[in-house]
Formats: C-alpha cells, structure tokens, sequence
C-alpha cells in the first residue's frame, strides 16, 4: 500500500484547490484588482478589505468552476493546468512535478508572472 492510498479523496480535492488557487486562481485575482486599481475602476479595489474579500470569491469560484468544466470541456483551458490540479489519481508531489515539466501549464504560470509583476511596478509608479 502507498503512502497517498489512504488518503480520502476529499483531501485529494482539496489539494487540488488549493494547488489551482496558487497557481492560477490567486495570480489572475491579483492582476484583476491592480488592473482595477491602475484604471481606477471599481469601489472593490479600494481600501485594505476589498481586494481581499474579492480574491478569495475570486480563487473560490475559479477552481469550482475549472473544477467542474474541465473535464467536461478541456478545450476551454488549452494548457491543462485544471485537468493537472484535479487530477484525484495523482499525488500531490506528481501533481507539481507535472505542472513543472509541462511546457503549455509552465509556460501558462510563467506569463501569469510577468503579468502580475508589470501591473504591479504599473500600478507604483502611476499612483
């Protein structure tokens, strides 16, 4: 018996949530509040509460949603990182060791980055 076997697959979902919401729920949550803030859109984006209470509604309903249309229609998420997250037959540790060796989802995390980090020096510099 291995050691993920007796793990229940609750755990299992859950850790997909939570890999999606590091991966790719909190990165676009964030990049929509500093878009919001740069535009000087939205009451949300203002004060120290509301991008908060936004980015966990945000990172909640993304993986609910990437959870339950993905394997439905995998077409609407190309690099497969969702498919990668929820995948309950895979370990945890494969599950990040697939997310690194995967061009299309490593080259997905990596444009996610930049995108944050530009918005944010965007938003230093304007305001």
């Amino acid at each position: 018996m291995t050691p993920d076997a007796a793990v229940s697959p609750l755990s299992h979902r859950l850790a997909g949530f939570a890999l999606h919401a590091l991966v790719s729920g909190l990165p676009m949550a964030a990049s929509i509040v500093l878009l919001t803030r740069l535009l000087g859109w939205g009451s949300f984006s203002e004060g120290p509460v509301g991008p908060i209470v936004f980015s966990v509604l945000y990172v909640i309903f993304s993986a609910a949603l990437e959870a339950w249309a993905g394997p439905r229609w995998p077409r609407l998420h190309p690099a497969g990182i969702g498919h990668i997250c929820f995948d309950v037959s895979l370990p945890l540790a494969e599950r990040l060791e697939r997310l690194r060796l995967d061009p299309l989802a490593f080259r997905h995390i990596l444009t996610q980055l930049a995108m944050v980090s530009l918005l944010a020096l965007a938003v230093l510099t304007v305001r």
